[in-house]
């Protein structure tokens, strides 16, 4: 259910942008950069240290497109991946997708910029960033903001305290991401950080790791079909079974 409400507020997004005119999205996008461009370079907090009661009218106001909830979406095609960027890293928000973390650049890139984004893994709901141990150095994911495509590949891995900070800063010279969940899996008592510096975006390559992504997407459908199926057909036998019962015990 989860992947299904993901894919239709994305193809929601998509047709918002898609409707605006090129002005319109370069204004939206140009007011993210000069949000970045104030912000400068400082230190963040712990990724998943956020939490209700924050608000920012002017933050939550950035990257909106007919007040959608996202800010676009990140993709990580080597796990298989796709989930909505909401604003700040709440509970609520991390229940729903992934969070940008509030006090990181917004994912428009830029000089200096190390933009945060936050997902839980191990939801019985929703994989999300459940299996973002398994991104490798050299992948590269992507995030979509707006009407354009921003490309990073993955340059360092690491796994810290949850105070351990210091490498989701700004560098000068440097457009980083950086991807975080909490780990070991089931413990979450430190962080995974996988971040990715800015490289050019191929569109080439950008659309066979879609293809590829959509493949799995499919079969995913499939066997969440089956598994609904299946679950019908033994809520049936069973139903069936009991009236017998109750039917011979009246006898």
């Amino acid at each position: 259910m989860e992947c299904y409400r993901d894919r239709q507020l994305l193809s929601t997004y998509h047709k918002q942008v898609t409707q605006k005119k090129p002005s319109e999205m370069e204004e939206v996008w140009q007011k993210a950069k000069a949000y970045n461009a104030r912000l400068g370079i400082q230190p963040v907090p712990d990724a998943f240290s956020f939490r209700d009661g924050i608000h920012d009218k002017n933050y939550e106001s950035l990257l909106q497109i007919e007040n959608n909830d996202i800010m676009g979406y990140v993709e990580v095609p080597s796990i298989k991946v796709t989930l909505p960027i909401y604003h700040y890293t709440t509970d609520e928000v991390l229940t729903k997708g992934a969070g940008h973390l509030f006090g990181s650049a917004l994912p428009v890139g830029g000089d200096g910029t190390h933009t945060v984004i936050s997902a839980h893994r191990g939801l019985p709901s929703a994989e999300m960033f459940t299996n973002l141990n398994l991104v490798k150095k050299g992948d590269t994911f992507y995030f979509r903001v707006l009407n354009k495509v921003l490309a990073y590949k993955v340059d360092q891995i690491l796994t810290v305290e949850p105070d351990q900070v210091t490498s989701l800063s700004g560098v000068m010279g440097k457009d980083y991401a950086t991807l975080v969940t909490c780990t070991p899996y089931g413990v979450n008592t430190k962080r995974l950080l996988v971040r990715g510096h800015r490289i050019a975006y191929h569109y080439k390559k950008y659309q066979q790791a879609k293809k590829a992504m959509k493949l799995v997407d499919k079969s995913r459908m499939w066997a969440e079909v089956v598994c609904a199926a299946f679950g019908v057909v033994i809520a049936i036998i069973l139903v069936f079974m009991y009236s017998r019962v109750s039917a011979k015990k009246s006898k």
